[in-house]
């Protein structure tokens, strides 16, 4: 097989560095080169110690780590016609492995992006949505896959989540038929709920449109005879200690997540794999499985795990009429025209 780019965006992130280590332990390593995007480039090298410190001595692995900001869409068009002119001019491999992983989430707080969205719809689903749709053109089309990662929280149904979060008046998620009132920072504002569920559900919905994207693009890849071999798949990693929740409350985002999480993950991960805890290794592990699966491509595409086993995703993310909505109205938010993807 030659050699492909795998694309991991919030590379810097505990799942995202997982992630790198994986690769680096795996077939991946020398068959790929890796680019590992990361919000802002920092003096923080901790993404760059764990490919350098993960790096077998033959193995032929490269990698870049390159700055895109999700919280501007500008920054995501500009780093997508970068790579998009990479792979034509053949400096870059084509993208075997689209790995969405960058995410972002708040709880008693609504921040807005730099183009006036809501931070979390933007930085989980919108941006993600756009580099998908421009990067589509130079994705490998034998043996593209593309990763969207969701949760738990996409589905109001899901029994892992906490009581009072969806109460009725969020039910469905988007009952007015519309992703506008979330996109905007309009629905569940901390003015009407000034609860930590006022974020939580804002994060769930934003995974709601990915998951339900995910679907949708699948149907519209293979209904495009050039890219109907690129197999899009989704996964819930579950719960881990990682830097995600450093905007909630002390004791859940410090105590909980971080200092109980850390603890009992590699034993929760043991007692129970796709359980409600995991270590980013093992969710990381997960992830590669996917991207390295062959000659089944039939049975993830459009497929959404929890972690190693088959989950389906709520009703609402199902729904077609759903899932059509999402894509126009995100084809807009986005300001994405005809003729801007390779979709038919």
């Amino acid at each position: 097989m030659d050699r492909g780019t795998v694309l991991i965006t919030g590379a810097n992130g505990a799942l995202g560095r997982a992630l790198v280590s994986q690769i680096l332990r795996s077939p991946l390593n020398a068959s790929s080169h890796g680019v590992y995007t990361v919000r802002s480039l920092s003096p923080d090298r901790s993404l760059e110690h764990v490919a350098e410190s993960n790096r077998p001595p033959s193995g032929h692995h490269t990698y870049e780590i390159l700055p895109l900001d999700l919280a501007s869409l500008g920054s995501v068009r500009s780093f997508a016609n970068d790579i998009n002119r990479r792979v034509s001019s053949g400096e870059l491999a084509p993208i075997r492995a689209l790995v969405l992983n960058a995410g972002f989430q708040e709880h008693f707080t609504l921040s807005r992006s730099e183009d006036n969205f809501d931070l979390s719809f933007q930085v989980n689903h919108l941006a993600h949505f756009m580099l998908t749709l421009l990067l589509l053109k130079s994705l490998d089309v034998d043996h593209g896959r593309i990763v969207v990662i969701g949760s738990w929280m996409h589905d109001p149904d899901d029994p892992r989540i906490m009581p009072g979060i969806y109460t009725s008046e969020y039910r469905p998620i988007f009952a007015s038929g519309s992703i506008k009132p979330l996109a905007k920072g309009l629905w569940s504002t901390p003015e009407q709920d000034p609860t930590a569920a006022s974020g939580l559900r804002r994060y769930g919905a934003s995974k709601l449109c990915q998951v339900a994207m995910m679907i949708e693009l699948q149907r519209r890849l293979d209904a495009t005879p050039a890219l109907s071999r690129v197999c899009v798949s989704g996964i819930d990693p579950g719960g881990m200690p990682s830097g995600i929740m450093r905007r909630a409350s002390f004791l859940q985002g410090t105590v909980i997540n971080n200092i109980v999480g850390s603890l009992l993950a590699p034993i929760m991960t043991w007692w129970s794999p796709n359980g409600i805890l995991r270590t980013p290794a093992k969710s990381a592990a997960d992830i590669l499985h996917i991207l390295t699966l062959t000659g089944v491509s039939h049975n993830i595409k459009g497929a959404y795990f929890n972690g190693s086993e088959g989950a389906t995703p709520s009703q609402e993310a199902r729904d077609r009429k759903t899932g059509q909505m999402i894509w126009e109205e995100s084809m807009e938010l986005a300001g994405m025209v005809e003729g801007e993807t390779a979709l038919h």
